[in-house]
């Protein structure tokens, strides 16, 4: 991936999580957005979404093994 694939992949995550805030009630909902394999793996990528209070539920299940293939 380039460096604006990688912003612009950024930048849509961000922008998925803005869009959903009125969506849902913040105290009992949490918002969910999908981050592909590609942005994922990009040094770096998860650290930042975590620096801006994103939890990446999902890897850690995948990580943990609650998650398994069918």
């Amino acid at each position: 991936m380039s460096n604006v694939e990688v912003a612009d992949d950024i930048i849509g995550v961000i922008r998925q999580v803005i869009g959903q805030f009125s969506m849902k009630n913040l105290e009992t909902e949490s918002i969910e957005v999908p981050v592909s394999v590609k942005l994922w793996r990009v040094p770096g990528c998860h650290e930042l979404l975590a620096s801006l209070g994103m939890e990446y539920l999902y890897f850690l299940r995948l990580m943990s093994g609650i998650y398994t293939s069918a």
